[in-house]
């Protein structure tokens, strides 16, 4: 494991009535996952943590086409979670900020397409189903679950 934490912004979409969570096909992984970027601001506190949102709002807006202002953005649980690095094959520590949003007039249909990136909507036992999402995933989905919704 490494002295330094991987710091990522995982930002979990809420449909209108609560009941599903939004994904994106990352193809490096070959799966549907949470939007993420990679921090931009990785000191601790109400300051940074002010910035990250600005920045994820940002980057949200981007991603879905929308304006800035239709998406409703809270920072809910910061995270350190060691996990194994399928890629780099070793044990990494991850410091991920949890944002909790929601976002007006966002297509609800359950798989979609913007610009080139698709998107499914899952309810969160069906993540916990899901091989891809139990092989790479599951403490980011267990935390979501417990501790950000």
């Amino acid at each position: 494991m490494t002295d330094q934490a991987h710091p990522f912004d995982l930002m979990i979409i809420q449909n209108s009535d609560k009941s599903r969570v939004l994904t994106i096909f990352d193809n490096r992984w070959g799966m549907f996952l949470f939007p993420y970027r990679k921090m931009t601001v990785i000191d601790q506190g109400p300051e940074a943590d002010q910035k990250e949102l600005s920045y994820v709002t940002g980057c949200l807006a981007e991603l879905l086409h929308t304006p800035a202002h239709s998406i409703h953005a809270e920072m809910s649980l910061r995270a350190f979670t060691e996990k194994y690095s399928v890629s780099d094959k070793v044990s990494k520590l991850y410091d991920h900020r949890f944002f909790k949003v929601s976002v007006d007039n966002l297509n609800e249909e359950e798989q979609f397409e913007l610009a080139g990136t698709k998107f499914k909507w899952w309810r969160i036992s069906d993540l916990e189903a899901d091989p891809d999402t139990i092989a790479h995933n599951s403490e980011i989905v267990a935390a979501v679950k417990n501790e950000v919704l």
